[in-house]
């Protein structure tokens, strides 16, 4: 019965947890997002009037201050002066690319453009060491769906905003027809996963 009770205890907590990480990253992504188009990074984090309120996202002053003391210190950070003088600057925007039988979607956090082209940002809460090969394949994935979109693109850029590490991710012609069969290799195992009801993520 204690054990139980233990149990019990520990799973709220993570879940607990969870939800807290989960709400501390969407509270960073919208002040990520709306820098750029003449705003810079430190005009909104002195506003605040673009970020939704602690009670809406379900973060109490401690946990907005703990995202505030990450982000304070990107304010010179050279991707995110990138941003700030992007001659274009959108945000979540949707990209749909045929893909065979299916129809890909995709919502990168940021397309940026530059003087030399065009970038995908994505924004990760989180530190570097988290890095992952499947947020690659994610970058990858925004690159596939907007390579015939946005011209020329540059690139992607992984941006971990707790300790500033950006990485870079490119998808060449050359790397389109593995990153295809990889894509479809994907969703065939996704497609299994619904039908044995055990889908997660997709992709």
């Amino acid at each position: 019965m204690v054990g139980s009770m233990i149990l019990e205890d520990d799973e709220t907590a993570e879940d607990v947890d969870r939800d807290k990480s989960q709400a501390l990253g969407l509270l960073a992504h919208q002040i990520m997002e709306a820098v750029g188009n003449e705003c810079k990074l430190e005009e909104v984090l002195d506003s605040g009037n673009l970020i939704a309120s602690q009670d809406q996202i379900g973060i109490e002053k401690v946990d907005v201050e703990e995202v505030w003391k990450y982000l304070s210190l990107l304010k010179d950070h050279p991707l995110v002066k990138e941003m700030e003088l992007a001659l274009e600057s959108r945000s979540e925007c949707e990209i749909t690319k045929p893909f065979g039988k299916y129809i890909l979607h995709g919502w990168p956090d940021k397309v940026i453009k530059t003087p030399e082209g065009w970038k995908i940002l994505d924004f990760k809460f989180s530190g570097s060491e988290r890095h992952t090969e499947d947020y690659e394949f994610q970058m990858k994935f925004y690159l596939y769906l907007a390579r015939e979109i946005f011209s020329p693109l540059l690139g992607a850029e992984l941006f971990y905003l707790k300790d500033g590490v950006s990485k870079s991710i490119e998808l060449c012609d050359k790397e389109i027809p593995d990153f295809q069969d990889e894509l479809m290799g994907r969703i065939g195992r996704y497609q299994y996963a619904i039908r044995n009801g055990d889908a997660g993520p997709c992709l």
